[in-house]
């Protein structure tokens, strides 16, 4: 994504920065893992010279390997997962029709939000 080579660019220009990855996917989207450079999963000293071998190696294992992934990261203090409590939550679906104007800033939202992601 857009935001993830900015914030890999940034670690780039700043190599002395302490960093902390913060991500709403954890290790259940791989590819959102790309710009966290500084965890040594990848890269010179490891198994895996580049992220997309590192991708490839543990897409092969399947979810398996993502959830020993997270788990030996949680082990070592590299990853914290927590979630929202659902205690007392509430949900209705409701149905509404939208106008054509609304259709149309829907839409081109969506077209948007797949150009930049």
């Amino acid at each position: 994504t857009a935001t993830g080579r900015l914030v890999l660019e940034l670690q780039i220009r700043l190599p002395n920065a302490r960093v902390m990855y913060c991500s709403a996917t954890g290790v259940s989207d791989l590819n959102q893992m790309a710009y966290a450079v500084r965890l040594g999963l990848w890269g010179p000293g490891t198994n895996f010279p580049t992220f997309d071998l590192f991708k490839q190696s543990l897409e092969k294992r399947g979810v398996g390997a993502m959830e020993m992934l997270a788990l030996e990261m949680k082990q070592s203090g590299a990853f914290v997962a927590r979630t929202l409590s659902w205690d007392g939550a509430e949900f209705n679906t409701v149905q509404v029709s939208l106008s054509k104007d609304l259709t149309n800033t829907y839409d081109m939202s969506v077209k948007w939000w797949n150009m930049v992601k």
